[in-house]
C-alpha cells in the first residue's frame, strides 16, 4: 500500500490560515454544499449533537450538552469558530476515508 504524500501549503495559503486562526475564525472552509451532509453526520446516534434552526445569518446550529456551535452565512462563503473547524475536519477525515 502507497503512502500518499501530503499536500505542500504554500507560504501564501499558511500566512493565511494564521490570520484566520488568530481571529478565531475561518471563513470559506465549509462548502454550502456539504452543509446537509456535515449536519447529519454531527446528528447521528454516535456523534450526539442536537440539530437547531439556524438563526438569521446561519446555515447550520447544533447543540450538545448544553454548548451551541454554528456556521454563519454572510452572502459569500461560510464562517465558523474553531470548534466548527475541528469537527468539520474530523468529518472530512472519515468521509474522504
Amino acid at each position: 500500500m502507497r503512502m500518499k504524500r501530503a499536500k505542500k501549503i504554500s507560504r501564501k495559503e499558511r500566512e493565511k490560515m494564521e490570520r484566520m486562526a488568530m481571529r478565531g475564525e475561518w471563513r470559506g472552509l465549509i462548502r454550502l454544499e456539504d452543509v446537509p451532509a456535515f449536519a447529519r453526520w454531527l446528528t447521528d446516534d454516535w456523534h450526539e449533537w442536537m440539530g437547531q434552526s439556524p438563526d438569521e445569518g446561519e446555515v447550520l446550529r447544533v447543540h450538545k450538552h448544553g454548548i451551541t456551535r454554528t456556521v454563519r452565512w454572510d452572502g459569500r462563503r461560510t464562517i465558523c469558530g474553531r470548534h466548527m473547524m475541528l469537527l468539520w475536519y474530523t468529518f472530512c477525515c472519515f468521509r474522504d476515508g
